[in-house]
């Protein structure tokens, strides 16, 4: 059976590697290496002839015709040791730093590759990733010598086999020097609306000061609240503290709370309005050309009081110190509530920077050819001042297999009216 395995995609996460080894070992006894994978059984990696064996593998992927790379694995390639059909058989676990500078007096620096070890069964499995080679790229030689092959040997993949380059290989690997890669060639434009209509809320300094003095008569009416009997309390509620603070100090309480909070009285609207009206927008990526493109970053700059967000309550944290707990409410000790689900640490799919005018960093994504790909939507606000205006949006692209930068603009419009952040605010969540 041959080997089952989706390679539209490069295998890069623990777990993709994970599944590229399962792969191999659940392969019939009729499974071939290939152009882009090879696997050795794991006592090569206990030898002093792995340092020369890795170097020539690496060699022979990195100097392949880039097109036909492209094929399967988007362009990587794979040497994996220690699994064959049927068998985990298991890695000697190395000093891969060490390992590593082992391998460079042989394969030189310019070759990209990088080690690493996943479990599977039980075992440790030693795998080689190679990068894709690209247009323009010079081939690469042996550095030093070993067993009967003399520094400047030329290595090249085949089908199934890794073996020094004849005249033709030769040819192919000078064209390929000879050949720059064909430059970057994508487009960026809105997904449906074109230019984007952009929300504004306008805020002056008298709805600031309106917002202000509503929250201090809210808070301060607390202060009319009896306060229980301390006995009482216990017997209603066995954990709950007794209020602690004096009138005048819950009174300084407040004052300080709203001069901290003034400042953000703005964001407080903008994180109110995307409550109330919640509107994504999103980018569409297009490859121009038939080529394949691996892992395109798209960066998106807008200029001005406009504020870029991933999801609508993510304005909130901007919002500055929560108020002081009303005069006399019940208090319970933090270990009546249990921590909150801590989840991993994964990285987002759009990077936001709102310091000065907003700036989106996009996931990456691969694109075939003449493909397009929405990328990940978001939020957007503007300030009232800008009302009507129409902003020019200029955007970046870069891709992993190819060199150089796209650029382009998009277009966007700002609403003529503002929203009326003083019953925005009348709404805001608690």
């Amino acid at each position: 059976m041959p080997l089952n395995i989706d390679t539209s995609h490069a295998f890069r996460t623990y777990g993709e590697l994970v599944r590229l080894v399962e792969a191999i070992r659940d392969a019939g006894d009729d499974a071939q290496e290939t152009y882009w994978l090879d696997w050795k059984r794991g006592n090569v990696a206990s030898g002093n002839d792995l340092p020369t064996t890795i170097a020539r593998y690496v060699l022979g992927f990195a100097n392949r015709h880039p097109d036909l790379a492209l094929q399967h694995a988007q362009g990587t390639a794979y040497l994996v040791i220690g699994v064959e059909p049927g068998d985990v058989t298991g890695a000697e676990i190395l000093d891969v730093a060490d390992l590593g500078q082992r391998v460079t007096r042989y394969a030189g620096h310019a070759p990209r590759w990088s080690p690493t070890y996943v479990q599977v069964d039980g075992r440790s499995v030693f795998i080689v990733t190679v990068e894709p080679p690209e247009w323009g790229e010079d081939f690469h030689v042996l550095q030093k010598d070993f067993g009967p092959y003399k520094a400047g040997r030329v290595f090249i993949r085949k089908i199934g086999k890794t073996e020094e380059a004849g005249p033709a290989d030769m040819e192919m690997l000078r064209e390929r020097m000879r050949r720059k890669a064909s430059p970057l060639a994508v487009e960026v434009e809105w997904n449906g609306q074109n230019p984007a209509v952009i929300p504004c809320v306008e805020m002056s300094a008298e709805d600031v000061r309106a917002w202000l003095d509503r929250q201090q008569a809210e808070l301060l009416q607390s202060l009319g609240t009896e306060l229980p009997d301390d006995l009482l309390l216990k017997l209603q509620h066995p954990y709950a503290y007794p209020e602690d603070r004096s009138p005048q100090e819950f009174r300084e309480q407040v004052e300080e709370y709203l001069r901290e909070v003034e400042p953000y009285v703005p964001v407080r609207a903008r994180a109110a309005f995307l409550d109330a009206f919640p509107r994504r927008y999103q980018l569409l990526l297009r490859n121009l050309t038939d080529k394949n493109y691996m892992r395109v970053r798209v960066d998106l700059s807008i200029p001005g009081a406009i504020w870029a967000y991933r999801e609508k309550g993510d304005a909130w944290e901007d919002a500055g110190p929560s108020a002081p707990r009303a005069y006399g409410a019940v208090r319970y000790p933090d270990y009546l509530y249990p921590p909150s689900m801590t989840l991993p640490n994964l990285a987002p799919p759009i990077v936001i920077d709102n310091g000065g005018s907003s700036h989106l960093r996009f996931e990456r994504v691969d694109l075939g050819p003449e493909d397009e790909r929405p990328l990940w939507s978001f939020y957007l606000v503007a300030d009232g001042s800008l009302r009507g205006e129409t902003v020019t949006c200029t955007w970046s692209a870069r891709a992993e297999n190819v060199d150089g930068v796209c650029r382009g603009e998009v277009q966007a419009r700002v609403f003529e009216y503002a929203a009326d952040s003083a019953k925005l605010l009348e709404t805001e969540r608690e």
